[in-house]
């Protein structure tokens, strides 16, 4: 599986400061190191949270160190087949 991303910080930058309403006046705390995590990283990710559920996974797998998705897959996968999971379940959480 491949993925493609294409992200543009310079433009992207201005207008998220505008659309979260980001002054001094309106916050309350900033993230400004996180252990473990590189200044870009941690940055990057800091954009990624504004995003809610939407990226909530790449933030945990980037900065909790969480499994990605293709690997939560398989492993359910596997789960499935050895009949740690039933059949019953599996139905009752596959989205079509």
């Amino acid at each position: 599986m491949t993925y493609t991303r294409k992200l543009d910080i310079t433009s992207s930058y201005p207008t998220s400061i505008a659309i979260l309403n980001v002054s001094k006046e309106t916050t309350i705390a900033e993230i400004i190191s996180v252990s473990g995590k590189d200044e870009y990283t941690t940055r990057m990710q800091g954009l990624n949270i504004t995003g809610g559920a939407t990226n909530a996974m790449e933030v945990c797998r980037v900065m909790l160190d969480l499994p990605n998705t293709d690997s939560l897959l398989k492993a359910f996968e596997e789960d499935l087949l050895a009949g740690e999971i039933d059949r019953i379940h599996h139905e009752a959480i596959t989205v079509e």
